[in-house]
């Protein structure tokens, strides 16, 4: 993995746990508490990052579905209360694959945030790459030179951002999906599972690609499309 990464605040890799670009990390990180919001498949994931940066005993998990007699746990993490019941004493990761509901809650805690981006030892990221807050890389996923990622967005095992590709925020770039030289994509999109954007294509705001779509022409509207060649259906 590259060294030389532009970030706004902090990066974090799940293998050395190291300074990049000499961004300071919390000097306090051992006894902060983390409520981590979700209780979904998202979450086996996201379990996975942060445990090689903090101790499961600073891991808290609530979810609006948290019954008090389940004693659910999720690898060992407890959930522990709903949303509602977080206190400024935690620090706030979202674990939510829903972009909707992630960015709603990205400004709901906005002060209570972990700004940390987090990056799988196992992802890729090359030279002169520009990297904001929030965002989650995960397993096997290629960041090539000149990218730039904006906030709150999840990358998720084995995706792809070719060389130039700007993203903004509150996206998700699910498995396996490839974003060509020079794609850029607007806020709260998603990106299905194995979607392939081709070079130079551009895709507006709150666009839904389904899985294994291959994406042409440029999407200046909203909603959902689907197909190879890609066309709305929603």
């Amino acid at each position: 993995m590259s060294m030389n990464i532009n970030i706004n605040e902090e990066l974090i890799t799940n293998s050395a746990l190291r300074n990049i670009s000499g961004s300071a990390m919390h000097n306090d990180k051992n006894s902060i508490k983390i409520a981590i919001i979700g209780a979904g498949g998202h979450t086996r994931s996201a379990l996975n990052l942060l445990r090689n940066f903090y101790k499961s005993e600073q891991l808290y998990i609530f979810d609006d579905s948290f019954k008090a007699d389940a004693d659910e746990q999720i690898g060992g993490v407890s959930v522990i209360g709903q949303i509602d019941s977080i206190t400024s004493e935690y620090r706030v990761f979202l674990s939510v694959g829903n972009n909707v509901l992630r960015k709603n809650l990205y400004y709901r805690f906005i002060n209570q945030l972990v700004t940390i981006s987090f990056i799988h030892s196992d992802a890729t990221i090359e030279n002169n790459v520009t990297i904001g807050n929030s965002n989650q890389i995960f397993a096997n996923s290629y960041i090539n030179s000149y990218t730039n990622i904006g906030n709150n967005n999840i990358i998720n095992t084995s995706a792809i951002l070719e060389h130039e590709v700007k993203l903004g925020d509150h996206n998700h770039i699910a498995i396996g999906a490839k974003l060509c030289g020079r794609v850029e994509i607007g806020n709260n999109c998603l990106l299905g599972a194995g979607s392939i954007v081709i070079d130079n294509i551009s895709i507006c705001d709150d666009v839904i690609i389904g899985a294994g779509s291959v994406v042409i022409r440029d999407i200046k509207g909203s909603g959902t499309y689907a197909g190879n060649p890609v066309r709305k259906i929603k």
